[in-house]
């Protein structure tokens, strides 16, 4: 996969090899139940509705609610119902003493404490799936895939890498490379097994009911608790939150497996993002301990489901004897989020291959500028040649002035100015001081660059905190803020020498254009004596014209660059 901010350092160094080894010793050292998290223990209990049932009684019972509603003044279905609520109660009662007073409809201390248990428990999930399908949802189903449907992963990153196609397809042009890809893409899609969709949507759905169990808002419940004058204690009523309760019993309801391996794994790579680089993270032992910790958090959602008769008791405060739970929607566009990334991975891919096919073209026309030399690196930069070096996109532009300096300045156009600093005649005092500030201004390009390459050396104030941030003892996210800082005050800093180089040399190039075209009454001054100059010296003012052009080239050469980084 291509290295994206949608990936970690951690989920991108690790092989599909090193994946399956690494879920084959969680399974190994896992103690997780794969006992149902939701049984259908409280909420088979009455299932026929009030009505049906009350109509359902012999005639003789009905006569008897009748006779009753006759003495109390209420309807006999409404006799029937407190009977029924009543008799929920109990159960509620005898199955979980503490948690619900169905005669005053108070939901009960003990109760909320399980409240604040689950909602710790459904914490750690949410700050797993933070880092993994919050951020990209397709992408995090192309990770999981990889376990999932290992033969189709592969099958898609070899089918659809340009660098691959073009070695079996030399003769293909990029725009029928990348299409080839697009068909390869659809036909690596065509053979995925329905099993292993069946897996795969398991997977996903159960994603999708951790994602609703950790986003519910259980302080919509909890804060609900007031403390009842009469007893002292903390009780809340069962009407005031029976709409939180219903979405909440429908997540836990559909939330009945245990989240199958392969996703705990892949969750947990996601997790562990932000102590990748710690020197010391030992990635077997942490996913042992976050899956330590999902295992007792699993366990806290299966006793609350088993001990909470949450069903019934919303049975008593909506007085519905026949409510159900409900399986809650969700991971039914897994597919098409699936295909959509690999499409965006094959564009991707694609102007990733283009970008460095025209920066070897860029380097082959570079190459014949310099004069057959080839670009001079920069020390501790990363290229082919050091992929652990500093990161820094303005490393081609730099290279190329620092090699145009000393391959083409020096020899050729600074002998040019170095004349018309010495012997030139301007008609304005300003034009002098002008032409000598830019003249210096170049001359003093190789040191800046020089000076700027120090500072991306470990022991510059750019290097230091980026090769040296892993002896560092400082906790990981402060180590990544600092090495941030360094890559970001490097950009801004190889920007501006680019920028001032561009300036500079733009300038120049007007300086020596006003010369040749002899303008003494524009802006910019000619030479007094440019005739004497070219007598003494053949081929002078055509050696101005010369440097003007191949200034322009190296201005062409980096704005191609810039667009190409």
């Amino acid at each position: 996969m291509n290295k994206s901010g949608t990936f970690g350092q951690l989920a991108l160094e690790l092989s599909l090899e090193e994946r399956k080894t690494l879920l084959d010793k969680l399974y190994a050292h896992s103690g997780l139940s794969q006992a149902l998290l939701y049984e259908d223990k409280h909420y088979s209990v009455f299932i026929i509705t009030e009505k049906e049932q009350y109509h359902r009684l012999p005639w003789y019972v009905r006569l008897k609610y009748i006779i009753i509603s006759f003495f109390n003044g209420t309807p006999p279905k409404q006799v029937f119902e407190r009977r029924q609520i009543a008799r929920i109660g109990k159960i509620i009662n005898k199955q979980a003493p503490g948690y619900y007073d169905y005669r005053r409809d108070f939901l009960l201390p003990n109760l909320r404490e399980k409240f604040i248990e689950l909602k710790g428990a459904a914490r750690f999930f949410y700050d797993t799936l933070n880092q993994s399908i919050n951020r990209d949802k397709g992408a995090f189903y192309a990770f999981l895939a990889s376990l999932e449907m290992g033969d189709i992963h592969n099958l898609l990153l070899s089918s659809t890498n340009p660098n691959e196609l073009a070695v079996v397809n030399p003769d293909l042009q990029e725009g029928e490379l990348r299409q080839t890809a697009l068909n390869n893409l659809e036909q690596s899609l065509s053979l995925v097994t329905e099993d292993e969709k069946k897996r795969m949507y398991a997977s996903v759905r159960s994603l999708n009911y951790l994602k609703a169990l950790s986003t519910f808002s259980f302080d919509r419940i909890i804060l609900s608790f007031a403390v009842n004058q009469a007893q002292g204690d903390l009780v809340c009523k069962g009407s005031l939150v029976e709409a939180p309760m219903t979405i909440l019993q429908n997540v836990l309801f559909s939330l009945k497996q245990v989240p199958p391996m392969s996703l705990l794994e892949s969750l947990f790579i996601f997790t562990l993002q932000e102590y990748s680089e710690e020197p010391s993270l030992d990635i077997t032992i942490e996913m042992r301990r976050l899956l330590s910790m999902a295992e007792n958090d699993l366990r806290i959602i299966r006793d609350f489901n088993r001990e909470v008769p949450l069903t019934l008791i919303l049975r008593c405060i909506s007085r519905d004897m026949g409510l159900l739970p409900k399986e809650i929607s969700g991971g039914e566009d897994w597919f098409v989020a699936y295909r959509e990334y690999w499409k965006r991975q094959v564009d991707t891919q694609f102007n990733e291959y283009k970008r460095i096919n025209r920066q070897k073209e860029l380097v082959n026309t570079l190459h014949q500028f310099l004069k057959g030399s080839a670009l001079k690196t920069l020390h501790h930069v990363v290229s082919q040649y050091n992929p652990g070096g500093f990161p820094l996109p303005q490393g081609l532009a730099l290279s190329f002035l620092m090699t145009f300096y000393s391959n083409v300045f020096m020899p050729d156009i600074h002998q040019v100015l170095r004349v018309i600093m010495i012997e030139g005649e301007f008609y304005r005092v300003e034009s002098r001081t002008q032409f000598t500030e830019i003249y210096n201004e170049i001359l003093k390009l190789e040191d800046v660059i020089r000076q700027f390459e120090f500072q991306l050396s470990p022991e510059g104030k750019y290097g230091t905190p980026y090769f040296l941030s892993d002896s560092e003892s400082a906790p990981g996210p402060l180590r990544r803020r600092k090495v941030q800082r360094a890559i970001n005050e490097a950009f801004i800093e190889a920007e501006g020498i680019i920028t001032t180089a561009k300036q500079t040399l733009e300038e120049m190039v007007k300086i020596l254009d006003g010369f040749i075209r002899k303008e003494s009454d524009g802006n910019y001054d000619a030479l007094a004596n440019l005739m004497q100059i070219s007598s003494k010296i053949p081929g002078f003012v055509s050696a101005i014209g010369n440097s003007i052009r191949q200034f322009r080239q190296v201005l062409q050469f980096l704005d191609t660059i810039d667009m190409l980084e």
